[in-house]
């Protein structure tokens, strides 16, 4: 036989049904890898778990949200003020009292705001996200549009 025939032979894995045994591997009785440990998901917050101010300050946010559908900023400010006095953590209140300024077109309150926001609420890059977008909507109101092109850049970036 010649040479190459015999290679050719050793190729074929069908011509060989001992190959496994000679090598002595067969990955058909190999056992599986182990499977991969499960991840400890925590649980989402339940409102018993809240404190007190936060509570407090979830119930001014919903207070502060109908007042705001009212069209009623004044009172809309307090309550989302008030709330974000009593949880400084939750970047929401803040945004949501940014949003009235920008319905009473006071662009550089708005912008102030969503930069107090940011810094609260940096971990979250996705709020954070939107914060910057949001200031470079101001600022392409105003049409200050390097302005706006800066911030939506850094939206970009931080995303």
């Amino acid at each position: 036989m010649e040479a190459w025939l015999a290679e050719r032979k050793f190729m074929n894995p069908f011509n060989m049904s001992n190959l496994y045994q000679k090598l002595e591997c067969d990955p058909r009785t190999i056992p599986p890898p182990p499977p991969p440990p499960k991840k400890e998901t925590k649980p989402e917050p339940v409102e018993k778990d809240l404190q007190e101010s936060k509570k407090q300050a979830l119930k001014g946010k919903e207070l502060g949200n109908d007042a705001f559908k009212k069209k009623d900023s004044d009172a809309t400010l307090k309550l989302y003020d008030r709330a974000t006095g009593l949880d400084p953590t939750n970047m929401t209140f803040v945004t949501n009292q940014a949003a009235v300024y920008i319905e009473k077109g006071n662009y550089s309150e708005f912008r102030e705001l969503f930069e107090k926001a940011i810094e609260v609420g940096e971990e979250d890059y996705r709020q954070t996200t939107r914060a910057y977008a949001q200031i470079g909507n101001a600022y392409f109101k105003e049409e200050k549009y390097k302005d706006a092109i800066h911030f939506y850049n850094k939206s970009l970036a931080e995303h």
